[in-house]
């Protein structure tokens, strides 16, 4: 069997078309908000309009934090197989490994008045 028959992506990239507000409101109930979106898609909002307008997320907490909480801090979070080396070096973490370097830094961080930021590329570590 073809992997292609099996996938759901045209219908869901379909629905995504046909009413997006539902399809990322729907979206939306899967992840954990801070504040919830007073609105989905507010198209007075700018030039483009806004999504989830009102909304504060922590983007961590839910690429991170709550799949440890949720049990899952050994299952693989993270693959790395970089095209750029000269030989194949394959490497995944779980989410418990990922979780505790941002952690740290967090705790080192938590006095700042201001937002850090870091952007770790296509680093492994």
């Amino acid at each position: 069997m073809n992997i292609h028959e099996k996938s759901r992506y045209h219908e869901v990239h379909a629905r995504s078309l046909s009413d997006p507000e539902g399809f990322w409101a729907e979206a939306a109930r899967e992840i954990d908000w801070i504040e919830p979106a007073n609105k989905i898609f507010d198209p007075s909002m700018g030039t483009y309009g806004r999504w989830f307008a009102g909304g504060v997320v922590n983007t961590c907490y839910n690429a991170l934090d709550r799949h440890v909480a949720g049990g899952r801090a050994d299952q693989v979070a993270l693959i790395h197989d970089s095209p750029l080396a000269k030989s194949v070096r394959y490497r995944s973490k779980g989410f418990a490994s990922v979780l505790a370097p941002n952690s740290r830094c967090r705790s080192l961080t938590r006095r700042a008045t201001h937002f850090i930021s870091s952007w770790w590329g296509m680093l492994s570590k």
